[in-house]
């Protein structure tokens, strides 16, 4: 990858913190604490905030912010447990359908299902790590004239 390519990679990454932190800074009753429920056309209140608001960051940063916010576990398990709505400003919205609350839960009986998986996976792999360097270790040694050489465990001149 060239390093033009990079440079507006790093770019976008601080400019989607910048929403986070933006998001975090204008609407604290909701991105301080983790798994709230967001009113349906939330992301358009933040739009309008960005708009009259000369600092805020990139319109599509903060569509990208609110995208991670709630494709996040902590916010499924908020839509489970059936918390209710809120709008930017912190006021209570509609409540989560029952719909809404059952999809949450599948989303995160599967996001489990993928972690556990990748866990087992990297278990596996130090598994075969582990397994790999017994091996090199247990490995016969050979000797300048190719027969193996035996290795005599214990303290020398013993039994004598």
């Amino acid at each position: 990858m060239t390093s033009n390519k990079q440079n507006k990679r790093e770019q976008q990454r601080e400019q989607m913190k910048a929403a986070r932190r933006w998001l975090a800074e204008r609407f604290p009753d909701i991105f301080r604490e983790g798994g709230v429920p967001l009113a349906i056309g939330a992301h358009q209140q933040a739009h309008d905030a960005a708009t009259a608001d000369p600092e805020a960051p990139p319109h599509w940063a903060i569509q990208a912010a609110l995208r991670r916010w709630v494709n996040h576990p902590r916010y499924w398990e908020g839509l489970a447990a059936k918390r209710v709505r809120r709008h930017l400003d912190g006021t209570e919205a509609e409540q989560v359908t029952d719909e809404q609350a059952k999809r949450a839960v599948k989303q995160l009986k599967e996001w489990r299902q993928q972690q556990e998986a990748k866990r087992t996976q990297r278990g596996w792999k130090q598994h075969q790590e582990n397994s790999s360097e017994r091996e090199d270790q247990e490995a016969p040694k050979v000797g300048r004239t190719g027969r193996p050489v035996l290795t005599l465990k214990g303290k020398r001149g013993q039994g004598r």
